[in-house]
């Protein structure tokens, strides 16, 4: 679902997509993917991730590179390591899932299906999703 979401908001943009690999989750897959595409294409501008790991193993892998002309690296989720990379410079945008909201409409959703049986829907959109920035809310407390 995060592909999708992320393909369908790049399609509504003048945006070529080089590649599309998945990474299993972990940042030493990233690193390995992030490897090959800098040697297989000769300028990328963003490599965009569908986790914080992800993310963290693509910075990795470019600080080792040490290339001149970094690539913009996204993320998903809001942790330590994640803001660090983004106070640092390394990550440009992580998105906040909210995860205590996440947590609380799965009990809410839970207790209501086993108290009153309602069916539980196969999708739930989180409210207010946010995309942080070093220059929006990276120092505070995320909802």
């Amino acid at each position: 679902n995060r592909k999708n979401g992320m393909l369908a908001g790049l399609s509504t943009g003048n945006i070529r997509i080089l590649d599309i690999q998945h990474a299993e989750w972990t940042a030493g897959e990233a690193r390995i993917i992030t490897q090959q595409w800098l040697q297989e294409f000769p300028q990328i501008d963003v490599i965009m991730t569908g986790g914080g790991d992800l993310g963290l193993g693509v910075v990795e892998e470019l600080k080792a590179q040490a290339k001149q002309n970094v690539p913009a690296v996204t993320s998903f989720d809001v942790y330590p390591q994640i803001q660090q990379a983004i106070q640092m410079g390394d990550i440009v945008v992580t998105a906040d899932q909210r995860l205590s909201v996440q947590g609380q409409l799965g009990v809410q959703l839970l207790l209501r299906s086993l108290e009153y049986g309602e069916n539980l829907p196969n999708i739930v959109h989180v409210p207010d999703i946010q995309l942080l920035t070093l220059d929006n809310n990276m120092g505070e407390e995320s909802p």
